[in-house]
């Protein structure tokens, strides 16, 4: 519910990019320039480190100490019978889904109703989350599992040992997303690419 508002109020005004693989796809279909392609992911991040210390900030010392070993407390770690070739295929695949759908929802600036297109990318992030929570956590977003692995890793050291899944997954699901969307749009987009 949070992100369907949050794209709804930010759409307009940044593309609502809460996510750095959303940020790649977009700068993949050509439509963000090469400042915001390497600004946005930098504040991201920041956001996703300010966003795990908040948590870590109101919570009371044993509370966050019990919520890190028996919940993990908001990291995102592949399941216990996971291979983590699978982990990396499962982020790319739901990664891939939902930028696609930002994309195809959002990449026509005249038209694009930022409520609809909340909604559409609210749901599928949902769907995701859904279908990968027991792989991967679902993370679909490289500063959502970044600012928790930063924090928690004070008490564990464990979360780093596959904390690249987060990374390589949404990266590629990110840049096959924005190829099927250039595909869709062959007529317009070929106008984009480098001479």
């Amino acid at each position: 519910m949070a992100l369907i508002a949050l794209i709804a109020c930010f759409g307009k005004i940044s593309g609502g990019h809460f996510n750095p693989a959303v940020t790649i796809g977009v700068s993949l279909c050509g439509r963000l320039s090469l400042k915001a392609t390497i600004l946005y992911p930098v504040v991201q991040m920041v956001g996703g480190l300010l966003g795990a210390a908040l948590t870590r900030a109101i919570q009371p010392p044993l509370s966050y100490i019990d919520n890190v070993y028996y919940f993990e407390n908001g990291v995102t770690v592949i399941g216990d019978d996971v291979k983590p070739g699978w982990a990396v295929f499962c982020e790319g695949l739901i990664t891939f889904f939902l930028v696609l759908t930002y994309l195809m929802c959002t990449m026509d600036k005249k038209k694009t109703n930022w409520m609809l297109s909340s909604l559409a990318i609210g749901f599928i992030s949902q769907a995701n989350i859904l279908a990968a929570s027991y792989i991967t956590g679902g993370s679909m977003n490289p500063s959502r599992s970044f600012g928790p692995a930063v924090c928690i890793s004070v008490f564990t050291k464990n979360v780093w040992k596959h904390h690249y899944v987060y990374w390589v997954g949404p990266i590629v699901g990110s840049a096959l997303a924005a190829f099927v969307w250039r595909c869709f749009h062959w007529q317009w987009s070929c106008l984009l690419l480098p001479k």
